[in-house]
C-alpha cells in the first residue's frame, strides 16, 4: 500500500514537470530550424546571401525606442554560426548608427509624395543612387547598363538636384517593365527578379535601395550606391516601392 502511494505520489509530481505543448513546439521549431552559416571566399556568394536573409527572419529585429534590437547574444541562440550572428549585429548597428548621422553622398535628396515645394531638399532622391538601383536590376534581368550612363540621363532631364519625388516611378519606367507597389508582407528574392526598388527615408532625405527581406515591420534592403551593402530599415521608412519584372 506504501508502494502504490508513493507511486501515484510520484506521478502527480511528474505532471508538473512535463512539457507543456508549447514547450513542445519551441523544441520542435529549435529541432527543425536548419543551421544558418557563411561560406565566405571572397565576399558574399548567393548562399551567403541567402543565409543572411534567414538569419534576419529568425532573429525577429524589431524598432524600438528609435532603434532596431533583437534579443539573441550569440549565434548558438538562433542555431547559426557566429560568424554569421557576427554579421548580422553588426549589420544591425550600422543601420542604427546609419539612421542616426548619415549624410547622403553627392547631391541633396529630395522625395515626398504629394510635396508642396518640390525643389525642396525633402522631395528627391539624389540621382546618382537611383541610377545605380537601375543598373543594378538590369544587371539582374542580364541588360548591361552603367550606372553613370543613367545618371546622365537623369540629370538631362531633371536637372542636377536629384529625382522629384512624382517622377520617381517615371524614371524606372524608362529602364524597366513594372510598376508601383505595396511593401509586401512577405517577399523571396531571387538575384534574377522581379525586383522591388524601394525610395527610403534617411535623415529627411530620399535613397534609393533594392529590397532583400521583410521581417515583421523591419526591412533588409542591398545599397547599390554603397557597394551592394546591407542595410535595415522600418517599413515606415518607405516612401515608393516599384516592383520590376523585367528590362525594357
Amino acid at each position: 500500500m506504501k508502494r502504490l502511494s508513493f507511486s501515484i505520489a510520484l506521478g502527480i509530481v511528474g505532471l508538473f514537470f512535463l512539457p507543456t505543448s508549447c514547450d513542445h513546439q519551441a523544441i520542435d521549431e529549435l529541432e527543425v530550424q536548419p543551421y544558418l552559416f557563411l561560406e565566405r571566399g571572397g565576399g558574399l556568394s548567393l548562399q551567403d546571401q541567402q543565409m543572411l536573409r534567414k538569419a534576419f527572419v529568425r532573429a525577429g529585429i524589431r524598432f524600438q525606442d528609435g532603434k532596431f534590437r533583437f534579443k539573441a547574444q550569440s549565434g548558438n541562440e538562433l542555431n547559426m554560426s557566429e560568424q554569421l550572428f557576427e554579421m548580422l549585429k553588426g549589420i544591425v548597428d550600422n543601420s542604427n548608427n546609419r539612421r542616426l548621422s548619415m549624410s547622403f553622398k553627392g547631391n541633396p535628396p529630395r522625395l515626398k509624395s504629394g510635396a508642396e515645394i518640390p525643389t525642396s531638399p525633402a522631395d528627391t532622391t539624389a540621382s546618382d543612387c537611383v541610377a545605380h538601383s537601375i543598373s543594378a536590376v538590369l544587371a539582374g534581368f542580364g541588360k548591361s547598363v552603367s550606372s553613370t550612363d543613367i545618371d546622365t540621363w537623369i540629370q538631362s532631364e531633371y536637372g542636377t538636384n536629384g529625382v522629384p519625388g512624382n517622377a520617381f516611378y517615371d524614371v524606372l519606367d524608362n529602364y524597366v517593365v513594372g510598376e508601383s507597389c505595396e511593401v509586401p508582407s512577405s517577399f523571396s528574392y531571387s538575384n534574377t527578379g522581379p525586383f522591388i526598388v524601394l525610395a527610403i527615408d534617411l535623415n529627411g532625405g530620399g535613397h534609393s535601395v533594392t529590397l532583400m527581406e521583410v521581417s515583421g515591420h523591419s526591412i533588409m534592403y542591398r545599397d547599390d550606391q554603397n557597394d551592394g551593402g546591407t542595410g535595415i530599415c522600418h517599413i515606415d521608412d518607405v516612401r515608393y516601392a516599384y516592383q520590376a519584372s523585367s528590362a525594357l
